[in-house]
């Protein structure tokens, strides 16, 4: 959304012509909020995908609504729920992954502990969140995980690697 709604809607398109799955955005709340469903080894894995990172100004031009394009926002948190409770009952394993947090922090927040917990509790197996910069502990709920943060990459002085996660089952 930093590109503004026409280039959502040319990611969109670009999603329809190259049959390349984009979860977390749509051209409304029922797309945006949808999981990416897979059969990996005989387990039917479902991904949804939101965002924490949206502040006051932009939360309502970019969320996405029943009649606007956007994002699928972890803000109003009931829908993040419903949508979890929706993949779970089509997956054996619901995996979340959140753009949250704040950049350079090395905990979680009271918030985010707060969020996976609710996502824990609505089905999700596996609740991964993300800023964009730093990394963070690994936490578990129950049975299941919490990675509370995952940086796209690890930067140390004069390096920089990309960060993977990889979960097995």
């Amino acid at each position: 959304m930093d590109y503004g709604v026409e280039s959502l809607r040319q990611t969109l398109q670009a999603e329809i012509d190259s049959g390349f799955s984009i979860i977390g955005i749509g051209a409304n709340d029922t797309e945006a909020y949808a999981p990416l469903i897979a059969d990996i080894r005989g387990q039917r894995v479902a991904v949804v995908a939101a965002t924490q990172v949206l502040d006051g100004s932009l939360a309502n031009a970019w969320t996405a609504t029943p009649t606007q394009p956007g994002l699928a926002s972890a803000k109003p948190i009931d829908r993040l729920v419903r949508a979890v409770a929706e993949a779970r009952t089509q997956a054996d394993t619901v995996a979340v992954f959140l753009h949250w947090g704040l950049e350079r922090a090395t905990c979680p927040t009271g918030d985010q502990q707060s969020l996976a917990e609710t996502l824990v509790d609505a089905g999700a197996d596996i609740v991964v969140g993300g800023t964009p910069i730093g990394s963070r502990a690994v936490a578990a709920w129950a049975t299941q995980w919490c990675i509370t943060a995952w940086a796209t990459s690890l930067s140390g002085p004069g390096q920089q690697r990309p960060a993977v996660l990889a979960c097995s089952w």
